[in-house]
């Protein structure tokens, strides 16, 4: 085995372990809680770092026509999907929370569109 085939090895593994940090994420978010955030964010974290190893100690032959090649473009498109998901989900919540704001602290709009807020101090919204 050359050093082209263990660097290729070593990327898809590296992809498959971003891939499921990704995956572990949508997971987490699917539950409301500072403790899953925080786990979600450290996954995430993980996950770029994995990635970000992986694109400098490339480039890779990953369009070269052999197995290896073949599993590394797809863990590459499995992860951009993955991703293209989670993104969903995170502006998703991120809107449903801004209108669940604005519904019950809301004045209004800026000239530029954006919701205007009333400061109730530390008021809590629960119960």
């Amino acid at each position: 085995m050359n050093s082209e085939e263990d660097s290729s090895i070593s990327a898809l593994e590296s992809c498959r372990a971003a891939e499921a940090r990704i995956q572990e994420a949508q997971r987490l978010l699917m539950s409301a809680g500072r403790q899953s955030l925080e786990v979600c964010l450290r996954g995430l974290d993980e996950a770029a770092s994995l990635l970000e190893a992986v694109a400098s100690a490339g480039p890779y032959s990953a369009g070269r026509g052999d197995a290896k090649g073949a599993a590394l473009s797809a863990a590459v498109h499995r992860i951009q999907r993955s991703a293209q998901v989670l993104r969903l989900q995170i502006e998703f919540a991120s809107n449903f929370w801004r209108g669940w704001l604005q519904r019950r602290a809301g004045t209004g709009y800026t000239h530029q569109g954006l919701p205007v807020f009333v400061d109730h101090g530390s008021r809590s919204f629960e119960g």
